[in-house]
């Protein structure tokens, strides 16, 4: 070993060149006591928020991984020096119960752990490791000590000067240390400038493993370049946020369901890129299951139904002759009903469906007068019930256009059961179908209360519906299935609406174009 005060000297020379970096601080530290003690097993662990761990270093490379130095902190030698704030030193670590075993630690010889004080806190743990037993001896332990506390002055004069040098910037980054949430920080264009400690655990990063990274680094789906409405993460307005779903990668390589919040900053000048994560992994578990029960209980209900309907259309035929016409209305208003829960149960198994980007197969050839003709006699009988008039308007010699017929023609039929529901007693719905350019333009127009204004974009989502006073109420699905039903043939569809006005419901079909399918069917 070297002679003692040659190596402090040496070793406050380098430090005092180290440009009160504490980084560079702590490498140059750990490569002058690998040299005296003569053993590359030396770390350093710094502390960010206590008893968080910030970095970790060691002798020749950096450790990517936390797992080793949580260890260490939670059932090992680091968490003895950190919570007692002094030297602790295991003669053998093979028989020692504070040092853990760790596939990643060695399990023979000896070594001592000293706190660097900042303040009344510990701001970070030296740790030297020796293959021999009962290595550190007193004279050691002195110097190490020595050695310790020229460190943990020089650490501490560097984050003095950061803290005076950035005292404008020190609000915001304090908020984002401790935010509840993991959060990450870029450049503009897109290179990692730091990450605070909830980011750091759920990515099982050290932070300055990933500072001076490409965001893609962590998020390879991701293409910063169509960031906000296509454009680059450079055209992001300052305090704009985009919200998108992506996957977050891990040091483990595991896959994060994550909903990103970007958001773009200037804090004292400097254009910082804000990305909040918000692991989703739970929700979209849930969302899967519902999924697989709701197709599961649709698919179950179709068999019955199926068999309702066709044991009402034999009692029907056996009892068309029957004197009693209550018995007849009866049946019909059965074999309406069943007609009713079938479309909904379709409809339902076609949003999730159409929801997971299938195609659209069963697409023929149809006029559009006979597709919006059959659609009004299935409707018509709940008019009458409901005494509304229906209006009908559409031409016989409108283009024909290829659609799925049964989709198509649940779609017109929610439009008109919509209206019925909604429109008073005594007043018109209208069934319109015109061209428009390359389109068959089709609209179903109501006397009902109309459409808040904040409503009109939200009524075509999931679960989304108006809540009238003494209306019907719904879950929200149909209008759902009509818009991804429309989009899913390359058509339109939106609402025009006034308060206690009406509603008009306008969707738009393009003319033939025959799909390139071997199914296609003419009819």
């Amino acid at each position: 070993m070297a002679q003692p005060f040659q190596a402090l000297y040496d070793l406050a020379r380098d430090l005092h060149h180290s440009h009160l970096d504490a980084r560079q601080i702590a490498q140059t530290a750990l490569q002058h006591i690998a040299d005296l003690i003569g053993t590359p097993q030396v770390g350093l662990v710094s502390f960010r928020n206590q008893p968080t761990i910030q970095d970790a270093l060691i002798v020749g490379h950096t450790l990517t991984g936390q797992a080793v130095w949580q260890t260490l902190l939670t059932q090992g030698l680091i968490g003895y020096v950190y919570y007692d704030q002094r030297i602790v030193i295991i003669h053998d670590i093979c028989t020692d119960s504070r040092w853990p075993n760790h596939p990643e630690l060695p399990q023979t010889g000896s070594a001592i752990g000293l706190p660097l004080l900042h303040g009344q806190f510990v701001g970070a743990v030296l740790m030297v490791l020796h293959p021999e037993q009962e290595f550190f001896d007193a004279d050691k332990v002195e110097l190490l000590a020595e050695i310790a506390d020229l460190v943990a002055v020089a650490l501490n004069n560097s984050l003095d000067y950061r803290g005076t040098a950035e005292q404008p910037e020190r609000h915001y980054f304090t908020l984002f240390d401790h935010a509840i949430v993991p959060i990450i920080l870029t450049d503009p264009n897109g290179e990692i400038i730091d990450v605070n400690q909830h980011a750091s655990q759920l990515l099982g990063y050290f932070p300055h493993d990933l500072i001076g990274q490409p965001i893609s680094r962590i998020h390879p789906k991701l293409d910063i370049n169509t960031i906000h409405e296509g454009q680059p993460l450079t055209d992001l307005p300052t305090n704009h946020e985009s919200t998108l779903q992506t996957e977050l990668y891990t040091h483990a390589k595991e896959q994060i369901p994550v909903l990103v919040r970007v958001r773009r900053l200037s804090v004292n000048g400097r254009d910082i890129i804000e990305w909040l994560q918000q692991d989703i992994s739970a929700q979209m578990t849930l969302e899967q299951l519902r999924r697989d029960l709701s197709a599961m209980i649709y698919h179950d209900l179709r068999g019955p139904l199926h068999t309702l309907g066709g044991s009402i259309r034999k009692l029907s035929q056996l009892l068309a002759n029957y004197d009693d016409p209550v018995v007849l209305s009866l049946l019909q208003v059965g074999l309406r009903s069943s007609r009713q829960l079938r479309r909904m149960v379709d409809s339902l198994l076609d949003v999730q469906r159409l929801e997971e980007g299938n195609r659209i197969l069963n697409l023929t050839k149809q006029a559009p007068d006979v597709l919006l003709t059959q659609a009004y006699e299935l409707v018509q009988p709940l008019a009458v019930e409901a005494e509304i008039r229906l209006h009908y308007d559409v031409k016989e010699d409108l283009p024909s256009i290829y659609v799925d017929q049964d989709m198509m023609t649940r779609v017109i039929i929610n439009l008109l059961e919509n209206a019925i529901k909604y429109t008073p007693s005594g007043e018109t719905i209208a069934l319109i179908a015109k061209s428009q350019d390359n389109y068959l333009m089709i609209c179903v127009k109501d006397n009902g209360p109309g459409i808040p204004p904040n409503m009109v974009d939200k009524i075509f989502d999931k679960f989304n519906r108006v809540n009238y006073s003494n209306a019907p109420k719904g879950v929200g699905l149909g209008l759902a299935f009509c818009r991804l039903a429309v989009q899913a043939h390359g058509g339109e569809i939106w609402v025009e609406s006034k308060l206690n006005h009406g509603s008009d419901f306008y969707f738009t079909l393009p003319y033939l174009i025959a799909p390139q399918s071997p199914t296609t069917k003419e009819s």
